[in-house]
């Protein structure tokens, strides 16, 4: 796609310097001669259309070369108020000033809507590999009393009187006991219904990620109480009339609470891919009380600190899930493996350590047959017509494949990984001749490639779901499995060997985060049953689907591989 892309361009470039030589030369030959009879506007307006026409050819093979999206469409687009625009000037100087003027407000006209298109519309910074984020309602502010009704039927369902909460009369007759309570177990139930706002808010704090109003708002010595470890975040949170808003939160830090923090009802159906603040606050916090709940839980610093190590990674993992390749740097080096007929460019995250750069690359130039058998597999999903037995060979498939860069990402919050054992871990950017006009992305861990998608999906090999990835495989290819069953017994499952499939040990850890992430749910009210299917290929299991449905809507729906 890109040769022919040059070819396009070539071809342009030569037409519009013949056109800028036809114009030059007019100046002498005609536009020179006052018996000529033609103007010299008209030759000079054909002189700077030429002009203009090579300038934006000129732009057109930069982006090609560096693979921004549409590179030749819009320098087309581009071209077409530049001859308008020629046209009008001609038309001045043949003395038709109407058609000029006409020529000139059309050209105008349509030069702006080219820049509002380019400035608002789905390109954003231009590159390929840049990642459509949902929308998601803009966080405003966040308040106990919108959740104070949910945490006093908990409350009164832990002391004993369980309410209806699904009847206009049951309700009712929340709202009259909440009435009748002291105004002491009132301010309690605020406080709980707070405590999940306050954990983080408190994160915030330490963070430096409040505003300077917020600041403002408080005297030093009481946020130095908070960080010493004297006074809690739910005290803080009490004297704030139980009520973090928008303006007590740093804008740098408002895209994450957007796409983390804000509502949980900011996506249906759930799934483990999209992390939220009150999976992790639950899990954190609550999961493994003696009796389920989400709010009536007393504030504990371990579990404050432990939550907010996981808040540094979410807001980590949000920033690298993302590969900016104006942020990469590159590495002034160029890579070659025996599978693939071209050479790649290396490109680094800035702070990655040179060791960790040169083993990546070393594990590319040195693929294994493991990798190169794993990448064809995925690579031949792309292609849709009938191959023959050499043509699938994987050392052959891959030949289809031309990398362009190998992406070597900083490897933090990479919890799950051994330490002790560092693995290769880098993306491939390139291009299929069975795709090209998306590109083709693998991510790499180790002898596995965890992830094959289009350039744009490319995905950081330090993002959960492929942490996740990598773990399974390589239990699964090392034989390190376990029972698990398929409807916990939370939910009302039993442990009969109908309801137990063998799957990874990690897998069956993952397996029992999406449960608590469907528990969580279920405290909360949004589900009322749970499912989980398994799917077979070549007589193993290979996918679990988890589901969970209020009514007839399903409202969590994921897929975890085991294979």
């Amino acid at each position: 796609m890109m040769i022919f892309r040059y070819i396009f361009l070539s071809f342009c470039a030569l037409i519009e310097l013949m056109l800028l030589l036809f114009g030059l030369t007019g100046v002498g030959l005609l536009g020179g001669s006052a018996g000529s009879g033609v103007p010299r506007g008209f030759v000079l307006s054909v002189i700077g259309c030429a002009a203009g026409l090579i300038v934006i050819t000129l732009v057109s093979f930069y982006r090609v070369r560096e693979d921004r999206k549409f590179p030749v469409l819009y320098g087309l687009f581009f071209k077409i108020p530049v001859i308008v625009l020629a046209l009008g000037t001609s038309w001045f100087a043949l003395d038709i000033p109407e058609a000029g003027w006409i020529a000139v407000v059309i050209a105008v006209l349509f030069t702006a809507l080219l820049i509002w298109l380019v400035r608002h519309g789905n390109d954003n910074s231009g590159k390929r590999n840049t990642v459509k984020v949902p929308a998601f309602p803009a966080f405003s502010g966040d308040k106990a009393e919108w959740a104070y009704d949910d945490a006093a039927a908990e409350y009164l369902r832990l002391i004993g009187e369980p309410q209806d909460t699904e009847t206009d009369q049951g309700k009712k007759a929340l709202a009259d006991r909440i009435a009748a309570m002291p105004d002491s177990e009132k301010e309690k139930i605020y406080d709980y219904a707070g405590t999940p706002i306050a954990y983080f808010m408190g994160w915030l704090i330490e963070r430096g990620l409040v505003s300077d109003a917020f600041l403002d708002m408080h005297a030093t010595e009481e946020l130095q109480a908070f960080r010493d470890g004297i006074r809690t975040p739910v005290e803080l949170f009490r004297e704030m009339d139980y009520v973090l808003a928008a303006d007590d939160i740093r804008q740098e830090a408002m895209h994450f609470v957007n796409l983390y923090y804000n509502s949980a009802k900011g996506v249906m159906p759930f799934s483990h891919n999209t992390h939220r603040y009150f999976f992790d606050y639950y899990r954190i916090v609550c999961c493994g009380s003696d009796v389920p709940r989400y709010y009536c839980v007393d504030f504990s610093w371990d579990s404050y600190r432990e939550l907010v190590q996981v808040l540094d990674r979410r807001c980590h993992d949000f920033s690298v899930s993302v590969i900016d390749e104006d942020e990469i740097v590159y590495d002034e080096r160029k890579l070659r493996s025996r599978y693939f007929d071209t050479e790649a460019e290396l490109f680094h995250e800035p702070g990655t350590p040179q060791e960790y750069v040169d083993m990546c690359a070393g594990a590319f130039e040195n693929i294994g047959a493991h990798l190169c058998r794993d990448m064809s597999e995925s690579l031949v999903e792309y292609c849709t017509g009938e191959l023959t037995d050499e043509e699938l060979l994987p050392e052959n498939i891959l030949r289809k494949f031309r990398p362009y860069k190998v992406v070597v990402m900083k490897p933090e919050g990479a919890q799950e990984m051994p330490a002790d054992t560092p693995v290769p871990a880098y993306v491939i950017l390139g291009e299929s001749e069975w795709e090209e006009e998306h590109g083709i992305s693998f991510t790499v861990i180790g002898d596995f490639a965890v992830n094959c998608g289009y350039y744009a999906d490319a995905e950081s090999p330090w993002e959960e779901d492929m942490r996740w990835n990598y773990l399974i495989r390589r239990d699964a290819e090392n034989g390190h499995v376990c029972a698990v069953s398929l409807i916990p017994e939370q939910f009302g499952g039993s442990n009969e060997a109908d309801n137990q499939v063998t799957v990874p040990v990690a897998a069956a850890r993952r397996k029992n985060e999406v449960d608590i992430l469907v528990e969580a749910l279920f405290i909360l009210g949004y589900v009322q049953k749970y499912d989980c299917k398994v799917t077979y290929h070549e007589g193993k299991p290979n996918y679990l689907f988890v589901s969970a449905l209020k009514g007839d809507s399903r409202v969590f729906a994921d897929s975890i591989r085991v294979q």
